[in-house]
This record gives structure tokens, sequence and C-alpha cells, in this order.
């Protein structure tokens, strides 16, 4: 139930989310990359009872500067774009009852995430098999292997501008599947060996998002076709 601040003193819980893609079998917490969306939330409480932020009045501000547009009565949500690469934000939120009344305050600093992407076995019946992630090499014993790039931490709202650029040997390599992030090698008939595979996710949209992944293919009996 929600109650009235002027019934009792309150405080303020400050949590943020990134408005960052990750799979949907994840179960972290998104993070901002380089000017990523993020939103701040004031959750103002009482005891064990939940405040309306509708007779609060909230202040933001952004690294020690104050956004008095983004701030006012009933405004407990705050979006911003995240710092550039290797940069952090400080977000800070004074809330009160209006008046000369109690004013409760809260900040939160929150660091830039570099994006990452994870590489994962991939087939047409099962689809992504996110539980074997790979690490730096894999081995193959014959037929075809599938896998797919799976992004980390990119800008939501634009996960169709992603590129993906997969290369083996200086060579540029061109995915069959109309998914351009998954990449099929048949075997073919040859000697042991091994081979060299790297994805590259960017942004088109922002240079600072950029991922490569690198792995190591093994074969035991015949060297792989792209």
């Amino acid at each position: 139930p929600l109650s009235s601040p002027a019934q009792s003193a309150f405080s303020v819980d400050l949590l943020w989310e990134a408005d960052t893609y990750v799979p949907s079998s994840y179960q972290g917490h998104s993070l901002p990359s380089s000017e990523s969306t993020v939103r701040a939330i004031a959750i103002p409480y009482s005891g064990d009872s939940l405040l309306s932020p509708e007779d609060l009045y909230f202040t933001w501000s952004k690294d020690g500067v104050q956004d008095l547009p983004h701030s006012g009565r009933g405004k407990n949500v705050y979006p911003f774009a995240a710092a550039k690469k290797y940069g952090k934000t400080t977000i800070s939120v004074s809330a009160s009852s209006g008046g000369k009344s109690e004013r409760v305050e809260k900040s939160v600093t929150i660091p830039t995430t570099e994006p990452r992407e994870v590489l994962y076995p991939f087939d047409t019946a099962r689809g992504l098999r996110g539980e074997l992630a790979y690490g730096t090499q894999t081995s193959v014993e014959g037929g075809t292997v599938s896998m797919k790039a799976e992004p980390y931490y990119f800008s939501r709202a634009k996960v169709g501008d992603l590129l993906f650029r997969w290369a083996s040997g200086g060579k540029t390599l061109t995915p069959t599947d109309p998914d351009k992030s998954i990449m099929t090698f048949a075997v073919l008939e040859g000697v042991q060996g091994n081979v060299d595979v790297r994805v590259t996710i960017s942004h088109i949209n922002n240079i600072l998002q950029e991922a490569t992944k690198a792995l190591r293919i093994n074969f035991d009996q015949e060297p792989l076709r792209f």
C-alpha cells in the first residue's frame, strides 16, 4: 500500500537499469556501455510501506550539475546517457514533500562497461545452447558445426544496427544464414589441424561499442570448409 510522506520520516532507495542488450537466458544485470541509455529510479518508502512518488519533489543531478528539466513533483525516474568508454557517471537525487520539509538524498556512481560477446554452439533444432559457451578453443570430430555470436551490453534500441564480421586467416567469411550472428562450418577431406576464427560485433552508430571474440577450432580428421 502507498502512504503519504507527511505521516512520518521517509527514506529513498536509488536503483538503476541500463537499456542494453543481454540474451534472454542471461540472469545477470544489464550494464551500461559507452553513451547507452540508463534510467535511475528513486523509490521512496517509510517503514514497510512504499510512498507515492506523486507526493514528493525530486531534484536530480548528474556529475554534480542539477538537471532541473528532469526534476519536479512525481519525477522519480531519471533517464541519462552513460559516460563514454572507461568513464563513470555519478547520479544524485534529493527528495522532499515540499516547502521546508526534510530532504532525503542519495547518490550512486555508475561505471561504463565495455560491450562483450560470447560464442555459443547453435543448432536449428535446439537453438542457442547457452549452457555451453565456448572458451578460447573447441574440438570437432566431423560433420558440421554451427555457432552464434551473442552481444552483451550494446545499446538495446540499436541491436538491429549491429554488424557481425567473421574472419579466418585474414579472409572475410560470409555467413549463409540470414542471421549474420550465426556461422556454420562444414568438414572436408584432408589432414588434421586447426583453424582460428574471429568475429567482431560493432555498432554502426557508436564506434565505441565494439567487441571481438577469437576461437580456435581443432579438428581430428579433416580441415574445415567455410
